[in-house]
């Protein structure tokens, strides 16, 4: 094989991105009119790799700074963008690669690759290196969208327990045991049995912790530690507060640090108790 064959058959790939500048293009699709059958196969290998991986993708939106940076590298190079806009010219020999039509996010892949190809700097090597990239940087994408809508439904189920119209408020009042300024609030959605209790002022002893209960008839059943932040608010969360027919009052004690070994009774002292209202 010759080194201007070589030459010729690097095109390949340009030319069926529609990448290629005038001359080059001339110069290649009169190559293909002599028949050579070896360039012929190659120009379809590529137009048929480059169709595979726009199908292969799902669909996602990309992050706007995705879609500058692509953008931005096009307009950079404007007359590889100019030859992408093109789309893919018909060759003259019998076959012919595919035509089809480009969307984004992966018409960006493509033009993202026509253009380093334009620059003549790309190999094959390079050209997976750019589409593993900007696939990556794609499913990162999708991954924090999925995180995003996790969250935000969340956000929203207890948005709607603290909306519920069958609510019940405790307020949590201060006992004799009690030697700070705790307020708190405590809201239970009867239908999911899921509870948001509110606490202010909780700024824990060295050596201790506060401990949520839920008082169901005459017996206590923990709920987890109290963890205020910097400001002294806690709040905290609790899915299954039980039943509405045994579900009487919540409780706060103060505890050794750890919480009450047994969590069905505290052993430090209660300090605050709120009664469920009706």
């Amino acid at each position: 094989m010759s080194e201007n064959h070589d030459r010729t058959l690097e095109l390949a790939a340009g030319y069926a991105l529609g990448a290629l500048d005038e001359e080059d293009r001339l110069l290649f699709e009169e190559h293909l009119g002599s028949g050579c059958a070896e360039c012929e196969a190659a120009v379809a290998d590529y137009a048929g790799a480059t169709v595979m991986l726009a199908a292969s993708a799902p669909q996602a939106t990309p992050a706007p700074e995705l879609r500058a940076r692509v953008m931005k590298a096009a307009l950079a190079a404007r007359p590889a963008a100019s030859a992408l806009e093109r789309r893919v010219t018909p060759i003259r020999a019998p076959r012919k690669p595919p035509r089809f039509e480009w969307s984004w996010p992966w018409a960006a892949v493509a033009a993202a690759i026509a253009l380093v190809a334009g620059a003549g700097w790309l190999t094959s090597g390079r050209l997976s290196e750019e589409v593993a990239h900007l696939k990556g940087d794609l499913a990162a994408e999708r991954d924090r969208n999925a995180l995003l809508e996790s969250q935000a439904a969340e956000v929203n189920y207890w948005a709607r327990v603290l909306t519920s119209p069958s609510a019940r408020v405790a307020v949590l009042a201060r006992t004799p045991d009690a030697e700070t300024t705790l307020e708190g609030r405590a809201i239970y959605d009867p239908g999911t049995h899921a509870a948001v209790v509110i606490l202010r002022n909780v700024f824990i002893p060295n050596g201790h912790d506060y401990q949520l209960w839920a008082i169901r008839g005459s017996t206590p059943a923990s709920l987890g530690l109290v963890h205020p932040d910097k400001d002294g608010v806690a709040v905290v969360r609790v899915e299954n507060a039980g039943d509405p027919s045994s579900l009487g009052a919540f409780a706060v004690s103060l505890e050794a640090q750890g919480g009450s070994p047994n969590p069905a009774q505290p052993t430090g002292p209660v300090v605050m108790l709120g009664k469920l209202g009706g």
